[in-house]
């Protein structure tokens, strides 16, 4: 249960509006190439009426974490979205590809 909830945390962590760039940094493959659309993503989010993405459960296997949240995006809540995570030198880490897909819904584009 310990590492369902650190997988949870960390999707919260590096999709959430509340983590700091530097929290999210640890949870987010490639975060180096993503630092300025973090950073883009926190300021549309500001302009959204605010980001809450809440882990309500997550399954394991090896070490692949696999997390279901929902995502209140400016008082429009979608529930029961779906996001891989990699466990990663024992941290878990979020696939750029899943996180720039669910960036794209509030307007942030990653670098190609």
């Amino acid at each position: 249960a310990a590492d369902e909830r650190a997988a949870m945390d960390a999707w919260e962590s590096a999709r959430g509006a509340d983590a700091s760039i530097d929290d999210k940094a640890v949870h987010i493959e490639d975060f180096d190439e993503l630092r300025s659309t973090a950073a883009a993503a926190l300021e549309s989010a500001s302009e959204l009426g605010g980001v809450t993405i809440t882990a309500t459960r997550a399954s394991i296997i090896g070490d692949v974490a696999f997390v279901t949240f929902d995502a209140d995006v400016g008082g429009s809540t979608t529930t029961s979205l779906t996001a891989e995570l990699d466990r990663v030198e024992g941290t878990w880490v979020a696939r750029r590809d899943q996180l720039c897909a669910y960036l794209a819904f509030i307007n942030v584009t990653c670098p190609v």
